[in-house]
């Protein structure tokens, strides 16, 4: 269970105008969201929540429809109307995001599922009246502005968002699920983007009358959190939303699980690296008490290290690369899904006799007392951490909202909590045996056959007439320094009893140059496979038991160990820490586990098209020899990472790991003097060391201009990948290039998403990245686009790479958009202990000033045109780049050589050169 999600009790009792409930502490729970619940004279339900801790305010608002409000032959229609509501309305007719631009809003988005659509966004607490007015605008005042223009732009744009999400490897099972296991008519048998055909076929009335019947304020909930009063709250939603109509009386449906009787089976085929299984079961819906069993029963079944299928399957058996299991809430019903993923060369009926066996073995007998008080804390746990965000997905006003939608209560994510507190053996197992006993779908994706077409045939100049014979906004940091050179700094935090902790190594993949490209990966991956007093699945189960969590990895500069710890663990928490840092033991048995597991992400990587290109992109950008030439996602080669050896993971270990080397973050609720004594005691005996150096040099730009084309046949959307070398992030024009490339691709905005999404709707989105390095870093463009349009876009791509170093510079304009967004967002940038350990690592990383975040405003706020303008032709150069496709070759290739954008080079997806 990832998230305690929450339901509400509360009766409202009328008072002038507005009913007001207030949420009070379930007995026996310490944990709160405190809110104040209010129903306007129309409908609208208004629930407020207080959080002083940063000067900002989340608004979310669900609307009470989805796709399981369309019908057949009309899907589509609830995410189509997402799209449009973000299109302007009557007294701002203008694109949403550029409204928010000027608060300085974060998190802006809008989500629809099949039974709701929410509207979100954070601010500065000033700008609270700002986005009352520009929700009730959209939610009182939009008809009058949706034109048959914006719905062709937008159905253009759904149409390529879809093209995108089925050009991904194992995307037709999600269709396939829905459609397979509900019946014909039922509200969940059809996907919540819907089809192409009735998408092409929505009509502006269509759109017009979804608006009208499920757009009133009586269909909604506004949920507003942060650094607000209540009383204050009303007043000003009252002003803006209390003239909207209520809009119709609308039918709710009722529950309908559909429960299945006997397996269904099917097969399909894609292009993907290895076989997948998935096994589904219908069961009930969200609120009800068998829902959070079965959610637990999940957990034990395939979350964690120890769990059964994980432990069977990846760990000791070693025939699947990856297993899940989870429960997919819904209003009306839910799934039960266990995924597996075969390793190359297993058969599935192997993988699926071994799941039917643990299942059934779990139907018998049921969890034990340690397994479920593991997934009992891991539940807890990650409820937790959710309650440091006000706002976006899954933040407080998520719950708020949630409940009260589904069912009528904000607060009843108390009642599941305690439901989950009190769960029994028995109870879990019942559920289980009640609804995984039968009526399962199967479900069977297959690599696509490797055909092969003979390069020459018969001779068509005749008929072969035969002779007829009978044939056939930052916190004040503290520094220290250990006695053995460990430096720390500390960021207090002391709003929720968490404390995270990230050790940050000068290593990387880019110190990968002393060993075999991919050794970074697969060494950080080793660290918590077992360490002198611990193996793999003691540390696992340790960290559930601690409600903890550990992440290890690399980034292209640095290695890093990260965990999350609770307060009353904290002492059990950084022993165990400690210990994955110090004394892992690199066992064989799991290291080549781990090199098999990587050898398969790699097969995976080659077969998606943007890791594909970005894949490629390094060695072609800076050549052998640089330390950032290998690569992008760390992983290696098949070829690199097959020569790994386990020593080789230890000799990364004991080369890189030293105290002198490294860096700890502290974020959260502990004090120096509480956390300094601690670390020493348990770092005492790790010693200082010296460390090589790695090739960070310069990279020569390129003469001219070159593209490679990687052949994905059958692709309907080519990747499109431009790049080049940029300086590192630490100089002196930085904050001038992060601009610059807001401008160009870094926002939904930019001059290059609002042309070939917005404009264009040949893609479902563009942007432009400047991938933080130490050294000369990659500064690319990734343009997924439907085939048909390949060399369109990339001559609009060209266009505006060229626009912004002459043609058509940066306008004051748009710098100050710019400039008001990265200011304004600052007050909620570090909500949350990792957004604050995440910046603490950065000026680490860059070697940044104490007083970086703290001026960071003001040096925005300097920037003048100019100083984009120079930033721009210090970073971009459109004549010296390196152009990777990935696409159907015998469907784009003709017309990108008739682009002449330089010579065009056959490669395949390692990059190696193949004959054109």
């Amino acid at each position: 269970m990832k998230y305690l999600l929450t339901t509400l009790m509360l009766a409202a009792t009328l008072a002038s105008g507005a009913a007001a409930s207030a949420g009070a502490a379930a007995p026996g729970s310490a944990l709160d969201i405190p809110f104040r619940k209010f129903v306007l004279r129309n409908g609208l339900t208004l629930i407020v929540h207080e959080d002083h801790k940063a000067p900002i305010v989340a608004v979310n608002i669900w609307y009470h429809v989805g796709s399981k409000n369309e019908r057949p032959g009309k899907t589509g229609f609830a995410h189509l109307f997402e799209h449009l509501m973000f299109n302007g309305s009557e007294h701002f007719d203008d694109d949403y995001f550029k409204a928010m631009e000027k608060v300085g809003a974060s998190g802006l988005n809008g989500t629809t599922s099949e039974d709701r659509t929410n509207y979100f966004e954070d601010a500065p607490k000033e700008a609270l009246d700002f986005l009352l007015w520009m929700e009730s605008d959209r939610m009182g005042h939009l008809l009058g502005v949706v034109t048959q223009a914006k719905l062709d732009e937008q159905r253009g744009v759904v149409q390529n968002e879809k093209r995108q999400h089925e050009n991904q490897p194992y995307a037709i099972a999600n269709e396939m699920i829905a459609k397979s296991t509900y019946p014909a008519g039922h509200p969940y048998s059809w996907t919540v983007i819907g089809s192409m055909e009735d998408l092409a076929a929505a009509s502006l009335e269509d759109v017009k009358e979804w608006f009208r019947k499920y757009y009133g304020a009586a269909n909604a909930t506004l949920v507003v959190a942060g650094d607000v009063n209540p009383d204050e709250v009303l007043k000003k939603v009252e002003l803006y939303f209390g003239d909207i109509p209520s809009g119709p009386s609308l039918s709710r449906h009722e529950a309908w699980i559909a429960r299945r009787t006997g397996e269904q089976r099917a097969v399909a085929q894609d292009r993907v690296p290895q076989a997948r299984l998935y096994k589904v079961w219908n069961m009930p819906q969200y609120g009800s008490p068998e829902t959070d069993y079965l959610n637990l029963a999940s957990d034990i079944l395939a979350s964690g290290k120890s769990s059964r299928l994980y432990k069977r399957l990846v760990y000791d058996e070693q025939i699947a690369s990856s297993v899940s299991a989870y429960v997919g809430e819904r209003e009306i019903a839910g799934h039960f899904t266990i995924v597996a993923t075969a390793r190359p060369g297993v058969a599935l009926a192997k993988l699926e006799k071994a799941i039917d066996e643990e299942l059934a073995r779990f139907l018998s007998k049921g969890p034990t007392a340690d397994e479920l008080a593991r997934v009992k804390t891991q539940s807890e746990a990650s409820f937790i951490r959710s309650l440091e965000r006000i706002g976006g997905i899954h933040g407080k006003s998520d719950t708020l909202a949630m409940n009260q939608v589904y069912l009528g209560r904000p607060d009843a994510w108390k009642e599941m909590l305690e439901r989950v507190r009190g769960a029994t053996s028995r109870e879990v197992r019942d559920a289980a045996r009640h609804w995984l006993s039968d009526g399962a779908y199967v479900l069977e994706i297959l690599p696509l056959a490797d055909y092969q077409t003979a390069k020459t045939g018969a001779d068509r100049s005749k008929l072969p007439v035969p002779t007829i014979e009978p044939k056939v906004g930052f916190p004040k940091l503290e520094r220290a320094t250990l006695s053995n050179g460990l430096k720390v700094v500390l960021a207090e935090r002391h709003n929720v009893p968490i404390v995270e902790l990230a050790l940050m190594v000068d290593a990387g993949y880019a110190a990968d140059q002393s060993f075999q490209p991919g050794t970074a990966k697969l060494a950080m991956n080793m660290l918590d496979e077992g360490t002198r007093s611990r193996n793999a699945i003691q540390i696992s189960d340790d960290l559930d038991r601690l409600g903890a969590s550990l992440s290890t990895g690399s980034d292209l500069d640095t290695s890093f160990v990260s965990m999350s710890a609770l307060k009353q663990h904290l002492a059990p928490s950084l022993d165990l820490f400690a210990d994955v840092i110090r004394n892992p033991t690199f066992p064989e048995a799991d290291f080549q586990r781990l090199q098999k597991l990587q050898l398969d992400g790699i097969k995976r990587e080659k077969v998606e098209p943007n890791s594909m290109a970005l894949r490629v992109l390094p060695g072609l950008l800076y050549g052998p020899g640089h330390a950032y030439s290998a690569p992008l996602t760390g992983s290696g080669t098949e070829e690199s990472t097959g020569r790994i050896t386990r020593a080789d993971a230890v000799k990364f270990h004991d080369t890189w790991f030293v105290p002198n080397n490294a860096t700890l973050v502290v974020v959260g609720d502990t004090t120096m003097a509480d956390i300094k004594p601690r670390l020493e005691q348990l770092f005492s005996g790790w010693k200082p060391g010296s460390v090589p150096a790695k090739n960070l040099s310069t990279v020569k730009p390129l003469d001219k201009p070159v593209v490679y084309l990687i052949d994905r046949p059958g692709a309907q959307q080519s990747a499109i990948l431009v790049g080049e070398v940029a300086p590192p992030k630490s100089n002196p024009q930085e904050t001038a290039i992060d601009v610059m490339n807001d401008i160009l691709g870094g926002t939904f905005t930019s001059r290059l998403n609002m042309n070939l999404r917005e404009d264009k709707h040949w893609s479902y989105g563009v942007r432009s990245s400047l991938l933080d390095a130490r050294g000369p870093r990659p500064f690319f463009v990734v343009a997924p686009v439907q085939s048909d349009k390949t060399s369109q876009a990339m001559t609009e791509i060209l266009k505006e790479l060229q626009g912004i170093t002459s043609t058509n510079p940066v306008a004051g304009e748009e710098l100050a958009k710019i400039q008001k967004e990265r200011t304004l967002k600052l007050a909620g940038a570090w909500e949350t202990g990792g957004a604050v350990a995440n910046s603490i690592s950065r000026m680490i990383r860059f070697d940044l000033p104490a007083d970086y975040y703290d001026t960071y405003a003001a040096r925005v706020l300097a920037l003048r045109q100019s100083d984009v303008h120079a930033a721009a032709q210090s970073v971009v150069h459109p004549d010296k780049r390196v152009w990777v496709i990935v696409g159907d070759r015998v469907k784009i290739e003709p017309a990108i050589r008739k682009l002449d954008l330089g010579e065009v080079r056959l490669i395949d997806a390692d990059g190696n050169p193949k004959p054109l």
